[in-house]
């Protein structure tokens, strides 16, 4: 009976299923969260809309600050998810690009605001250096640790 490695296929497609899931379902609940608090009626496209994003409205408000919120809590769902620092920043882009591509053919217009551009970028750095950061602390850490104490035991 052989181990599994994070870096087999059928590893890497479960958890990026499981990972795109908890993402959209992550997402959704912070728009809903976010457009009752500002008390602008609810849209099921909102983690799509790239359109009305920004500051300048409650709606355009609504689907900048569910990104951030998103992007942010999802640091939670590289952790408990993906727990490899080696592969965090895969898992982040492709979920990035497929929200992007998902983005494009809900919408059916390809994103040209600026705002939901830089936002986007910005934060799939960020989410890439966080989950990086979080996956090796709180995984990599403990298990270079397990394997010290078991050498030295």
């Amino acid at each position: 009976m052989g181990s599994v490695h994070d870096n087999e296929t059928r590893v890497i497609l479960r958890r990026l299923a499981i990972l795109l899931v908890s993402f959209y379902a992550l997402y959704y609940i912070v728009s809903t969260i976010v457009l009752f608090s500002l008390r602008v009626p609810y849209r099921a496209t909102l983690p799509f809309d790239h359109v009305v994003f920004g500051v300048k409205s409650r709606p355009a408000l609504a689907s900048f600050l569910a990104m951030i919120s998103t992007y942010v809590a999802s640091v939670v769902l590289m952790l408990k998810i993906v727990k490899s620092s080696s592969n965090a920043w895969d898992y982040v882009v492709t979920v990035s690009f497929l929200h992007w591509i998902l983005t494009c053919l809900v919408t059916t217009r390809f994103p040209t605001n600026w705002v939901w551009w830089l936002t986007f970028l910005a934060f799939t750095a960020a989410l890439t250096v966080a989950s990086e950061i979080v996956n090796f602390v709180f995984h990599d850490l403990r298990q270079s640790a397990k394997i010290a104490d078991a050498i030295n035991a």
